[in-house]
């Protein structure tokens, strides 16, 4: 068992790691997102996360913080986030909140779901002039 914990583990820091890119003309590798990431999850994904990986794991893949999708988060404009949530309307509209108007609680947004997202729900994400650029990554 504890190799399948440990490739679980790898993957999630891969997962976490969609933070470095390649950059094509001189093959130098540059962070896509800032120092300080706040990793924000649901209750499902919370318990995917601690089953595959320890928060050393998390902390060592570069995030300083983890949040709760439904609690109330302090604006951190300067950190960038990653949210790897569920597919629910629900996440969806939190999302949306905490990414919209003049002052969104984070920088930029890497958004991960847990399994295939609706088409409608894609629709509702992209059809939002102020969150959609803001959303650098949308992955499920």
């Amino acid at each position: 068992r504890r190799p399948t914990r440990r490739t679980a583990s790898e993957r999630l820091c891969v997962f976490l790691s969609p933070l470095l890119i390649v950059a094509p003309l001189d093959g130098r590798r540059r962070r896509l997102c800032a120092a300080a990431i706040v990793l924000i999850m649901d209750k499902f994904t919370v318990k995917v996360m601690s089953n595959a990986c320890k928060m050393a794991d998390i902390t060592n893949a570069g995030v300083s913080l983890v949040e709760d999708i439904y609690k109330k988060r302090q604006p951190l404009p300067t950190m960038d986030a990653i949210y790897f949530i569920q597919p629910s309307k629900e996440n969806v509209v939190m999302l949306m909140s905490d990414m919209a108007g003049k002052k969104p609680l984070y920088k930029k947004a890497f958004v991960f779901f847990s399994s295939p997202i609706a088409r409608e729900l894609v629709v509702y994400i992209r059809e939002d002039a102020t969150v959609s650029p803001r959303i650098v990554v949308c992955v499920s």
